[in-house]
């Protein structure tokens, strides 16, 4: 008699087990395929563009960049743009680069400011890379979607240069390393999409 039972009871337990590791794949397979869905609709045109200083926020600027080709394509995500050939007008090269840009993405650590190893800070010098992408960006109506890292907070509207002050007042998203990076990046990613979906229907596309 217990024998019995204990056979019912190994038998339930299989049949709950395969049931749970068909949803568990069912599950992954449903995102996986929203995910492509995502990556195959207006997005496989758009031009994300990752802005950070590589003395603030390098490592982070690195993985919220791979996340974002996970979800957008390595073709819709652009990095580096400051990475200018020898000889070229740096100021022209960034500018040409942000030209077809949907968002910018502006990543910023504790010394985004770039106070870190001098007297002066960087963002003050009117050719400041970093200054100049987000400068572009307002001046042409080119989302920016700051992104705090590091534990960062927003600088305020007196910490800027006047040609980008309007910086601080963008709501920004908050990414940590961790356990939160996931859920972090999440957010990030859907409300990107919603700033795409909107250039998106305001194009008529």
């Amino acid at each position: 008699f217990y024998a019995f039972h204990i056979m019912i009871a190994i038998t339930v337990g299989m049949f709950v087990a395969y049931w749970r590791e068909r949803f568990i794949r069912s599950d992954f397979k449903a995102k996986m395929e929203i995910s492509q869905i995502r990556s195959e609709r207006v997005y496989r045109s758009a031009k994300l563009v990752v802005s950070y200083r590589r003395s603030d926020s390098d490592a982070m600027a690195g993985r919220i960049r791979d996340r974002l080709s996970q979800s957008f394509g390595d073709a819709s995500v652009f990095m580096d743009i400051d990475n200018i050939p020898f000889g070229a007008d740096f100021r022209s090269q960034i500018m040409d680069a942000l030209k077809a840009t949907d968002i910018l993405i502006a990543i910023v650590g504790n010394e985004w400011l770039g106070t870190k190893g001098g007297v002066t800070r960087r963002i003050d010098n009117e050719n400041d890379p970093v200054r100049i992408e987000v400068e572009t960006a307002l001046r042409r109506g080119i989302p920016v979607v700051p992104v705090l890292v590091l534990g960062a907070k927003m600088p305020e509207p007196s910490e800027l240069p006047e040609c980008i002050r309007e910086f601080s007042f963008r709501n920004a998203a908050e990414v940590q390393v961790g356990r939160d990076f996931n859920q972090h990046m999440e957010r990030l990613i859907h409300s990107l999409d919603r700033v795409l979906d909107d250039r998106t229907k305001r194009s008529g596309v």
